[in-house]
């Protein structure tokens, strides 16, 4: 995880807004509950997700949502092309 945070610094990503999908939560175990409490730790937004049973994937969603809701001022899905159009708060 420190790889991908100090690219995302090289590459000036590093105060974007993002979230940590940890996921197949099933394999890791206890391991997946210690992870995810070290990043909760750094500040990291975390989640964790099993794709097999669906584990998290509610509170994926909201979180999702969440940061949509912090990032776009507005949007719009046309209902005929479903094409949505968003404008996007700048940082």
């Amino acid at each position: 995880m420190d790889i991908v945070l100090d690219t995302l610094k090289e590459l000036g990503a590093d105060k974007l807004p993002r979230l940590t999908v940890l996921n197949k939560i099933d394999k890791a175990g206890e391991n997946a509950s210690f992870i995810a409490a070290e990043l909760r730790a750094r500040g990291e937004d975390t989640v964790a997700t099993c794709a097999l049973n669906e584990e998290g994937f509610e509170e994926l969603l909201d979180k999702i949502k969440r940061h949509l809701d912090e990032s776009i001022a507005s949007y719009n899905i046309d209902k005929d092309t479903e094409d949505i159009t968003c404008e996007i708060l700048s940082s």
